[in-house]
């Protein structure tokens, strides 16, 4: 990750980025609407590391064959 702006904390790159954007007009959302958005937004994250996960499991399962 890189840093943002501030400097302060890690800033979001890549994929993650266009979802977090999701976030950025949070302020402008009634604050009924902010757990449905947030929802949302952990439910796309979810699918990224499920996806990547997907992309990582065939090494994870030739070790499991192997006994390794």
């Amino acid at each position: 990750m890189t840093q943002d702006p501030t400097g302060t904390r890690p800033a979001p790159s890549g994929r993650e980025s266009e979802v977090v954007s999701d976030l950025r007009d949070l302020a402008d959302l009634p604050v009924a609407e902010h757990a449905a958005r947030f929802d949302a937004v952990h439910d796309r994250l979810r699918a990224r590391l499920d996806q990547d996960d997907e992309t990582t499991s065939p090494e994870a399962g030739d070790a499991d064959r192997t006994g390794r």
